[in-house]
């Protein structure tokens, strides 16, 4: 999962009150750090303020909102990513981790989330991969009805739109229950709130058209990147690739993609798959159509 810190005991690491415990993985958005407080063990992820990007006018809103002039950019920024993320306290179903606080730290967020004893969705695809051993259709859809019920909580239940999902922000365990996790950048959704969520988040390798080409996306947003997820345990590699991001950003647009040719797999699955992958988004299935 990766390196240890190699801490020795009379060089303790702390962090906001959590002893810094291991490294337990990297990406492209921040670290996550195994870590202790009193005798219980949680995952921490560390994000540097500085992979947030922010526009004036985005900065201006905020101002406004907040009523002052004073408080520095970082701190403007710090407070509202602090303000969406405690909006994952109360979240509470089977397939998704469980959130317990955040908070600033010098140049960094931290995300305090339950710690999950099992292996990332991505390492499961690398090592059906590695193996050539393709994923059999009951084991696609145990994972597929699993995220389907955690996406429908997040979306009809509580209004959340996850943002960033990716294999490697879902967790399986021993007995092949899913876990969605990594809430880093999930932002509450409603009627006035959608119109202003145009900024570029999440892994671009699973980012919908509307988010590649900054444009207003919704809840389905998680339903392309759901498709991308399902159709790359099928047939273990990724929807979309290319040399530079800019030539995956221009085949995800023109959703240009190898179709699923593979007598393995029913119609009903491979058909699931591609409506997930509409690239107009007014034709894409939500979560309750999709379910």
């Amino acid at each position: 999962m990766g390196k240890f810190l190699n801490l020795k005991n009379d060089s303790k690491k702390f962090i906001g009150g959590f002893q810094v415990v291991e490294l337990i993985g990297k990406g492209a958005y921040g670290s996550v750090y195994l870590v202790q407080k009193g005798d219980n063990q949680y995952a921490m992820k560390e994000l540097p303020i500085s992979n947030f990007d922010i526009t004036p006018e985005q900065i201006r809103q905020m101002q406004q909102e907040h009523d002052t002039l004073a408080q520095s950019t970082d701190e403007l920024l710090v407070e509202e990513i602090c303000k969406e993320v405690s909006i994952l306290k109360d979240l509470d179903h089977p397939n998704i981790t469980r959130y317990y606080t955040s908070f600033a730290n010098g140049q960094n967020i931290y995300i305090v989330m339950e710690l999950l004893d099992g292996v990332s969705l991505a390492d499961y695809i690398l090592s059906q991969s590695e193996k050539k051993h393709k994923v059999k259709e009951e084991v696609v859809w145990q994972i597929l009805t699993q995220l389907c019920a955690a996406l429908r909580y997040l979306h009809d239940y509580k209004r959340i739109v996850h943002r960033d999902l990716a294999p490697s922000n879902i967790l399986i365990d021993a007995n092949f229950n899913i876990k969605l996790a990594d809430f880093g950048l999930a932002k509450r959704f409603g009627t006035q709130s959608v119109s202003v969520m145009k900024s570029f988040v999440g892994t671009i390798l699973y980012s919908c058209p509307e988010i590649v080409q900054s444009q207003t996306y919704t809840n389905k947003a998680d339903i392309w990147s759901l498709g991308c997820i399902i159709y790359e345990i099928m047939t273990l590699s990724q929807p979309f690739s290319g040399n530079n991001p800019l030539s995956i950003a221009k085949k995800i647009v023109d959703g240009e993609y190898e179709r699923i040719n593979d007598e393995t797999y029913s119609a009903m699955l491979v058909q699931t798959v591609q409506r997930c992958m509409t690239a107009d988004q007014e034709y894409r299935p939500n979560i309750t159509e999709l379910c």
